[in-house]
């Protein structure tokens, strides 16, 4: 099995996370970020944070994306679809 490296070219959520905590001493920089998955920063896994801090309790969080009948691709080309079908 190979060894972990840091590399923050592409990272995934709870990667971010643990990586900011780390920046800001808050994790200890072993195990690197990448080893970190979401459930490690969830209630039902208490995250030990140095210095004695701890995460309050979970907030739910509702996201609200509105369509339109037209999406713009990176590269600027508008692509049309049918709503109906996302409804």
């Amino acid at each position: 099995m190979g060894e972990n490296v840091r590399d923050l070219s592409s990272v995934f959520c709870s990667e971010l996370v643990a990586e900011a905590y780390q920046t800001l001493g808050l994790l200890p920089r072993d195990p690197v970020s990448s080893e970190y998955v979401p459930g490690d920063f969830s209630e039902g896994r208490p995250l030990k944070l140095l210095g004695g801090g701890r995460l309050g309790p979970e907030i739910p969080l509702a996201l609200v994306i509105e369509l339109s009948e037209e999406v713009v691709t990176p590269k600027g080309h508008a692509v049309g679809f049918d709503l109906q079908k996302w409804k």
